[in-house]
This record gives C-alpha cells, structure tokens and sequence, in this order.
C-alpha cells in the first residue's frame, strides 16, 4: 500500500487544527476528517487540511508543555480519598424539615411539595457531614450523557454501572474527630435540627437554618463553619483494652423523640443513653447488652426504644424503667428467656448472656413501621427477621440473603422490606418473604439505607463515598460521591 508523501509545512501548530472535534462510529475524529479506513482503502487523498489535522491529535496529546504535575498529584490524590471514603449514613430530607425561602433550590419535581425531600445529608467516614440538593442533582443526572465518566448502562451485581462524580454540597461541617456514623433530622422545641454522630462519642446538632447558611464548602476546609447548638458526649468507660484507663466511647447509632424532646444513642460501651435536649444533660442509661451497640430505634407512642449489640441480641427497653422488656436473638428467630440473658446493672460480663445468643451473629440494624407494631432486623450472618411487637416470642418470617445484612427498612406505605449489605443491591421483599425486586448499586458495599415513604425514594450509601437515589420502581433517580 502505497502513502503520499505529505509537506505540512511551519503552520501546523496553526490553532485552526484543534477546532471541533465530533463522535463518529469510529472513534474521536477531527471534524471534517474521514475515518482512517477510508485512506486505507483507496480513497481520495486527504486534502492538507485535513492531513494536518489527523496529525495534530495525536502530536497534542504529547505536548507536555502545559503539564501541571501539582494539579495531577491533587487530582489523584482526591479520587484516593473518594475510593477510600465510607457513607455511613445517607438521610433523605423533607422539605417541611427545612425552613427555606420557596424557589431556593428550583422547581423540581421532587422538591415541589414541602413533604418531598429537598435535601439528601450524607456521614462519611472522614467524619464530615454534607447536605446535597436533591434537584441540582437530579438536573445534574439529567444532565449526563448515557455511560459519561467510563460507564455504561446498569447492570447485575454492581458490573456496569457507571462511574459518578464528586458532587458539590450546599453545606457542609467537619462533624467528628473521626468517622460520623449516624444521622437523624427532627423538629425539636419548634427548631428543624439535623443531628449526627460518630467515633469521638460525641452528638452533635445543628439548626437547618444555622447550616444551611454557612459558607463551608467540602473543598474549603478554612471557610467559617456552623457552630452546633447540641453537644453531647459519652461518658468515659473503663476499658480493658485501654489498659483500665476511662475512655469516651464510639457513639454508633441516634435516633430521637421529638415530643418528648428526648434523643437516644447507642454506644460502644455496650449502653444506651437517653438525653433531655433541653438541659442537655443525660437522663437515663440502658444498661445490659454483653457488648458495643450498632444502632437504636425509638418507640416514643410506647415509651420503648430497640437496641442491637454485637452480642447477638435485639433488647426492648421500657424508657421510664431502663429496664429489658423483651430479649431478642433474630438470628435464631427466637426469644431470649431475660432470666438467662440478665445482666448487673454495675457489670458487663460476657458470660451472662446464654451461649445460644452469644454465638450468634452481630445485630447490624433496626427498623420499625410507622404503627410501631413491626420490628424488623438485620444480622452480620445475612439474615433479617421480622418480629410483631405485639407477640414478640418468636419471627413470623426469617429471611437469608447469603451476606451480611448492614442496612434494612420497613416500607411504610406497603408491606414491603428493604435490606442491603455487604453486595451491590439492594433488596425488595414482601412481609411473606417473596422478593419483589433487586436493584444494582453503585457501591460494592451498602452501609446505609434511609426510605422516604412520601416520594417512595429510597437513599443507599456505602463503599467508595457513593450514595446512590433509588425510586420505587428500581430506577436510578441519581447518583453521586462525596468524601
């Protein structure tokens, strides 16, 4: 095969070879320039033009005149700290839990009533708590061209989906010394307050209207951040692995009792305390779990709160009492007996429990329907059980979902249960246990999973700083990273 011989002459670093680049069926071309297997074969020379082009491609992607070394070692590191990020709680926001200016955050469909969410707060493991517009996100969804950034459509088993980017918050506060853990969005003495906690055994929380209007950013670190106007902290435990100094405990898990202006924490002490936000001060501790808690559900119509342990037991708590009401196992699916499973209220001894629950698997998440007569649970060994609190002896269903479940919900417009874990899915059954459908996650590894019953969307985060926003029909509203 023959090539002519072609004189580019001085002008072809000439700027009008870099104009307008377009998509063809084989590849990147230079507009106006055909494909390459047109010269191959035979046809038509290119005119000069058009040979100077196919040539200044490839000459400019060499140019490394322009190369900004510090912007690259930026870039890379930024994506290392995006992969190595951990969602731990992702929170879908009712518009009516903030107090905004209408038109603020602009007429999307899911910002439109005050009952949709409007926001979507995220905790990482970096210990920062951000707060995402939903319908900046959504446009930006829309926005994105199909299989933008290396992806491509969804697919099974998290194989496909399409690699997202960085999304810019409207807020953003550096929490916790540590990973933030948990988080939780209430109106308290009138106030809408969003509520977080995390590693250093601290709950902090801050007016919507105080955060919102912070000028903190998660890539300025220095601009002036919202001060909390809830402090609590944990207090200090003598641990056997702090060579019998007195530590502050992990805070792992929050939730609240807006009327009764009452907040609930899990700690890694193996205690559940109760706190008056009013004074601030704790008013209650529930101790008798053999080891550290994951989370906490409140019952307020009850005056009851669920605990999960690592010990493999769910405990209900009277509130007025702080005492076990009801010793649960949900890997066996049974009832703990209390007069095996009681424990000192001056000591936390492993052996108390009975064999049968100690053996079993770590109780990783809680959930209760809004009629508080369901109590639905999650466990390391892959298993969620669903319990009526009305006749709580044994599980009237029992579900394997072959991993570690670290998320469930209980839908509360149908009988419908949400679980995730350590796969990319997430999981649809009904209360007989039938599955209803399974959606493929961004994130290999699902952490948290919040469901907005109103809107019917539901907001998964986990692995790799990914949240991603799933409608009720296992479409993908949005997805998104944030560190």
């Amino acid at each position: 095969m023959e090539v002519d011989a072609v004189d580019y002459g001085e002008d072809w670093r000439d700027e009008e070879v870099f104009k307008g680049r377009h998509a063809c069926s084989g590849g990147i071309e230079e507009a106006g320039a055909p494909h390459l297997s047109h010269r191959i074969h035979g046809d038509p020379p290119m005119s000069s033009w058009n040979q100077r082009s196919a040539l200044a491609a490839p000459l400019s992607a060499m140019d490394c005149r322009n190369y900004d070394a510090s912007a690259y070692a930026a870039r890379v590191l930024r994506e290392r700290k995006l992969a190595g990020s951990v969602i731990y709680a992702a929170l879908l926001v009712p518009g009516d839990h903030v107090s905004m200016p209408a038109g603020e955050l602009g007429d999307d469909t899911w910002s439109s009533t005050s009952a949709a969410p409007r926001f979507v707060a995220c905790a990482s493991s970096s210990g920062r708590v951000s707060v995402h517009s939903l319908a900046s996100l959504v446009a930006s969804e829309r926005g994105r061209a199909p299989g933008e950034d290396g992806g491509g459509p969804w697919g099974g088993a998290g194989e496909g989906v399409r690699r997202v980017g960085e999304a810019q918050p409207v807020a953003a506060v550096q929490a916790h010394r540590g990973a933030a853990f948990g988080l939780k969005s209430c109106a308290m003495g009138g106030q809408p307050l969003l509520f977080s906690c995390g590693d250093d055994g601290r709950v902090a929380g801050w007016r919507w209207a105080d955060l919102l209007s912070s000028s903190a950013s998660a890539s300025d670190h220095a601009a002036p951040q919202a001060s909390p106007c809830v402090d609590l902290v944990n207090p200090p435990t003598t641990s056997p692995a702090a060579r019998g100094m007195a530590v502050v405990p992990e805070t792992n898990a929050i939730d609240a009792d807006s009327q009764g202006n009452t907040l609930y924490s899990a700690a890694g002490n193996g205690c559940a305390y109760a706190w008056d936000l009013e004074t601030q001060k704790q008013v209650s501790e529930f101790r008798g779990h053999s080891d550290y808690l994951h989370c906490v559900v409140a019952r307020p119509h009850h005056n009851q709160i669920m605990t999960g342990s690592e010990d493999g037991t769910c405990r209900v708590w009277d509130c007025r009492t702080a005492t076990t009401v009801v010793c649960l196992n949900p890997f066996t699916a049974r009832q703990v007996p209390l007069s095996s499973s009681s424990l000192s209220s001056s000591s936390l001894s492993s052996s108390s429990l009975s064999s049968s629950s100690s053996s079993s698997p770590w109780v990783s998440s809680l959930s209760v329907d809004a009629s508080s007569t369901w109590l639905l649970c999650g466990t390391g060994g892959g298993t969620a059980s669903l319990f009526s609190l009305q006749a709580p002896s044994s599980a009237l269903l029992r579900v394997s979902l072959g991993a570690p479940v670290h998320a469930v919900a209980i839908g509360r417009d149908t009988e419908e249960i949400l679980v995730a874990g350590a796969s990319p899915a997430l999981t649809r059954l009904t209360f007989a246990g039938q599955l209803k459908s399974q959606t493929a996650t961004a994130t290999p590894s699902i952490y948290s999973l919040h469901s907005h019953a109103p809107s019917q969307l539901v907001a998964v985060g986990g692995r790799g700083g990914t949240v991603d926003i799933i409608t009720s029909i296992g479409s993908h509203l949005c997805t998104f990273q944030c560190a």
